[in-house]
């Protein structure tokens, strides 16, 4: 007797969402305790949302995922570093010890990294459109209102670690009002939704 098509699936994908589950788990925690990242010998900090402003207002062609050239990858790399300063005068003595150093195709993989591990729990990005803009406004809105933070709190604050107050904050107050709230989990996520489609193309 053969072995039932679903159940060898859910066998075969089982592993795999236990798997992404952990991988979450870790990256969750991670975020909350020291982490360095250093490209073309470079520390940088993780990526805050003052950090993410600055980038957006320079229109950052690395932050927006479209080409970009080896001024934009220093640009990049200085704002995002450990010794940034908005000073000009700092900024080129930066750019002169950075001119030597070239982008390679590992560069530009490690940066992917950074910008994935700083985005991982987010539904949206920002851009130029009125979503974007929300999406800054509904950050500092809500951590300011709950918390009783201040601005320049708020702007220091990693990325990793905004979205996971903003999704605590967001199932408090859905469960406070009575409601179902929905976990976010893109790791898991795309797992189970891929493990879903195949079990529809089997029935």
């Amino acid at each position: 007797m053969g072995t039932d098509p679903k159940r060898k699936l859910w066998e075969s994908y089982r592993k795999k969402i236990a798997s992404a589950q952990a991988e979450s788990h870790k990256r969750k925690t991670e975020c909350w305790l020291p982490t360095k990242y250093e490209i073309l010998g470079v520390e940088l900090i993780p990526l805050t949302l003052e950090k993410f402003l600055l980038l957006d207002a320079i229109q950052s062609p690395v932050l927006r995922g479209s080409d970009a050239g080896g001024q934009d990858i220093i640009n990049f790399l200085w704002i995002c570093s450990k010794q940034f300063v908005e000073d000009a005068e700092e900024l080129e003595k930066f750019r002169e010890v950075m001119q030597e150093k070239r982008a390679n195709a590992e560069v530009f993989q490690e940066i992917d990294e950074y910008l994935t591990d700083s985005f991982f729990l987010s539904t949206s990005k920002g851009d130029d459109s009125d979503e974007g803009e929300n999406f800054i406004a509904s950050i500092i809105d809500l951590l300011a209102s709950q918390y009783s933070w201040r601005l320049n709190e708020i702007m220091q604050l990693p990325l990793t670690q905004i979205f996971q107050l903003c999704g605590s904050i967001s199932k408090r107050l859905t469960l406070q009002a009575g409601g179902t709230y929905v976990h976010f989990d893109p790791i898991t996520d795309e797992i189970k939704a891929e493990y879903l489609k195949k079990v529809r193309e089997l029935n």
